[in-house]
Protein backbone atom coordinates (compact mmCIF):
# COMPACT_ATOMS: atom_id res chain seq x y z
CA UNK A 1 0.00 0.00 0.00
CA UNK A 2 1.13 3.55 -0.60
CA UNK A 3 2.28 5.37 2.55
CA UNK A 4 -0.69 7.81 2.56
CA UNK A 5 -3.05 4.82 2.71
CA UNK A 6 -1.11 3.24 5.56
CA UNK A 7 -1.11 6.57 7.40
CA UNK A 8 -4.88 7.01 6.94
CA UNK A 9 -5.60 3.49 8.19
CA UNK A 10 -3.33 3.98 11.19
CA UNK A 11 -4.91 7.34 12.00
CA UNK A 12 -8.44 5.98 11.80
CA UNK A 13 -7.60 2.93 13.92
CA UNK A 14 -6.10 5.19 16.59
CA UNK A 15 -9.15 7.46 16.42
CA UNK A 16 -11.48 4.49 16.89
CA UNK A 17 -9.46 3.37 19.91
CA UNK A 18 -9.80 6.83 21.45
CA UNK A 19 -13.42 7.75 20.75
CA UNK A 20 -15.14 4.59 19.47
CA UNK A 21 -16.09 3.28 16.05
CA UNK A 22 -19.35 5.16 15.46
CA UNK A 23 -17.92 8.47 16.58
CA UNK A 24 -14.81 7.99 14.43
CA UNK A 25 -16.96 7.17 11.39
CA UNK A 26 -19.09 10.26 11.95
CA UNK A 27 -16.03 12.48 12.34
CA UNK A 28 -14.43 11.10 9.18
CA UNK A 29 -17.58 11.44 7.02
CA UNK A 30 -16.79 15.05 6.14
CA UNK A 31 -13.55 14.49 4.13
CA UNK A 32 -15.17 12.17 1.53
CA UNK A 33 -18.05 14.63 1.13
CA UNK A 34 -15.53 17.37 0.34
CA UNK A 35 -14.30 15.36 -2.66
CA UNK A 36 -17.42 16.25 -4.65
CA UNK A 37 -16.61 19.96 -4.49
CA UNK A 38 -12.95 19.35 -5.30
CA UNK A 39 -13.75 17.19 -8.35
CA UNK A 40 -16.38 19.67 -9.52
CA UNK A 41 -13.90 22.55 -9.28
CA UNK A 42 -11.33 20.51 -11.18
CA UNK A 43 -13.61 19.95 -14.18
CA UNK A 44 -15.73 23.09 -14.00
CA UNK A 45 -18.94 21.46 -12.78
CA UNK A 46 -21.24 21.76 -9.77
CA UNK A 47 -20.82 19.34 -6.83
CA UNK A 48 -24.36 18.01 -7.35
CA UNK A 49 -23.39 17.03 -10.92
CA UNK A 50 -20.64 14.68 -9.71
CA UNK A 51 -21.16 10.95 -9.22
CA UNK A 52 -18.36 8.85 -7.77
CA UNK A 53 -18.28 5.05 -7.85
CA UNK A 54 -15.98 2.35 -6.59
CA UNK A 55 -14.75 1.46 -10.10
CA UNK A 56 -15.31 2.17 -13.79
CA UNK A 57 -17.51 -0.90 -14.32
CA UNK A 58 -19.91 0.11 -11.55
CA UNK A 59 -20.05 3.65 -12.90
CA UNK A 60 -20.77 2.42 -16.43
CA UNK A 61 -23.55 0.13 -15.22
CA UNK A 62 -25.08 2.92 -13.13
CA UNK A 63 -24.99 5.37 -16.04
CA UNK A 64 -26.57 2.98 -18.52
Amino acid sequence: MPQPVVDAIFYHTELEAQIGGYEAAARMAAPPDAVYGQVAALIGAKPQEIALHENANAAWCQAF
